[in-house]
């Protein structure tokens, strides 16, 4: 799930938007389709199903990824989405470890990324 923070509107959040927190928008948004398919590659290939990731998207709308921060905090932000990052998390997570416990017994399924979670399931109402 992607979240846009536009850290550039204020002075004091300029150079980090945390400075910034109570005073800078999070708004709920969507990453093109290239995009979302290079960071579940990326996260597949680290073996993560879920990680907060910090890109710059530049006025041109050029993207640079700087991090990914695999425990990042995350939580605050399903107010935001009424709690979609909770449910895509806990879809995925439950997914990544039924995998993992039946490594023994049948071939693991493909581990499916929570953003993957997230947009291929549709939220209870």
């Amino acid at each position: 799930m992607a979240f846009k923070i536009d850290s550039q509107k204020y002075r004091l959040s300029t150079l980090d938007w945390r400075k910034g927190l109570d005073i800078v928008d999070f708004v709920p948004t969507t990453l093109p389709n290239a995009v979302a398919n290079k960071i579940n590659d990326f996260m597949k290939s680290l073996g993560l199903f879920a990680g907060s990731l910090d890109l710059i998207v530049k006025d041109c709308g050029e993207i640079y990824f700087l991090e990914c921060n695999q425990e990042g905090a995350w939580g605050w932000l399903d107010d935001l989405d009424d709690g979609r990052v909770t449910r895509a998390f806990a879809r995925a997570f439950i997914k990544r470890s039924l995998a993992l416990t039946n490594l023994g017994e049948t071939p693991a399924p493909r581990h499916e990324t929570a953003y993957e979670a997230m947009e291929t399931s549709n939220p209870p109402a």
